[in-house]
């Protein structure tokens, strides 16, 4: 570790289950009472990457099972889905709606 790096404090992963956190784009606040929170669940491991991943329910079959779990999302819920068939965000992401994709510009 640089210089330019303090470690501030150490803990366990499991320990920040069930924490909230603020997200760094304020686009699904209206969430922010079931989202927005640490879970866990054992397909995430830290022996390849970092041990933590971001739930997208709408993109997989483990995120969509960890969020039912949890009641981040609710079954036959509609999902949502920030990203249109072309692969750019769409309005709902106003910082970066049609950014990401060549078709799209």
């Amino acid at each position: 570790m640089d210089a330019a790096h303090e470690v501030m404090d150490k803990f366990s992963g499991a320990s920040l289950v069930g924490k909230k956190y603020e997200p760094l784009f304020d686009y699904f606040v209206e969430f922010s009472d079931v989202a927005f929170r640490v879970v866990a669940d054992n397909y995430v491991t830290d022996d390849c990457g970092t041990g933590i991943v971001h739930r997208a329910p709408a993109f997989g079959e483990e995120d969509y099972r960890v969020c039912l779990e949890n009641q981040v999302i609710n079954k036959g819920e509609n999902l949502i889905v920030v990203v249109d068939d072309d692969g750019c965000f769409t309005e709902r992401i106003t910082d970066f709606s049609k950014c990401l994709c060549q078709g799209c510009r």
